[in-house]
């Protein structure tokens, strides 16, 4: 929570994350914001939480999150950072699982995680460069698609291995523009 205003998101990343909210045509008014954690740690590093709070209130801090999460039944979480996505989801590795469609641990409720917009801010610990606020729109843009249903539609991804040169070349045929049209006109 923002000091002063004692509320989420009021300060520069707060407007960021207006007007990232507001080309994905979605407004402030329209989502709920909170923090995992009430209480600003030193420098604001949520790394260093545990010196301001002990274990068993970093437990109370989650406990009242997902209070607040089931209050609202909201239709997806959009988390900003690594700790939001481990705290609702379970799973670490920001880099990789941004952008993607997941599940939360506790309500089955639809996730999508992206960089908290703070990182895109000169001097943040961790600054990602500033192109990065392109593919933080585009998540931010299909958390707002994804709110339209609470529909939880996980893609289905199908793993192929090719375990010798003749398996890939047969991959490769599959896809190949002159097989693809024998294919297609036998379907008409």
């Amino acid at each position: 929570w923002e000091d002063k205003e004692g509320k989420p998101f009021v300060g520069q990343s707060g407007r960021m994350l207006d007007e990232m909210l507001a080309y994905a045509g979605s407004s402030r008014s329209e989502v709920y914001t909170t923090n995992v954690y009430k209480y600003r740690p030193p420098n604001n590093d949520l790394a260093r939480i545990d010196e301001v709070l002990n274990e068993q209130e970093r437990a109370e801090s989650i406990e009242l999150v997902w209070r607040e999460i089931e209050s609202i039944n909201p239709n997806v979480i959009l988390c900003l950072g690594a700790v939001a996505l481990r705290v609702v989801t379970g799973l670490r590795g920001l880099n990789n699982l941004r952008g993607s469609l997941l599940r939360s641990t506790n309500l089955n409720k639809k996730v999508i995680a992206t960089v908290h917009p703070a990182n895109l801010l000169p001097g943040s610990k961790g600054m990602y460069p500033y192109s990065a606020r392109a593919y933080i729109q585009l998540d931010i843009n299909k958390a707002v698609r994804e709110s339209h249903t609470s529909d939880l539609i996980l893609p289905h991804r199908e793993l192929l291995i090719a375990r010798n040169s003749l398996d890939f070349l047969r991959f490769l045929r599959r896809f190949d523009p002159k097989e693809l049209a024998g294919r297609y006109r036998d379907w008409e």
